[in-house]
């Protein structure tokens, strides 16, 4: 995972606020029994070396997870998936 930033943000890890990483990496899921990668963004604690996600990155991670399939497979998969 590479670090693409750092904000403050409350860490769940360390239940205090303090400088967090985004970082960004190649990520391995499955949809639909097909095995694929995607580029997923996460957040980082650097005291903990902890990763989470947060609403926003799950759901663009999801719809990258899609997009991935669809490049793997040809096919198109609901927005439900």
């Amino acid at each position: 995972m590479s670090p693409i930033a750092v904000t403050k943000r409350y860490c769940p890890y360390c239940d205090t606020v303090h400088d967090v990483e985004i970082v960004r990496g190649i990520q391995r899921g499955v949809v639909k029994g097909e095995y694929l990668r995607f580029l997923g963004t996460y957040l980082r604690c650097p005291e903990r070396q902890r990763y989470w996600a947060d609403e926003d990155m799950s759901r663009r991670n999801m719809a990258s997870m899609r997009i991935a399939y669809r490049e793997q497979c040809g096919s198109s998969v609901s927005e439900q998936t």
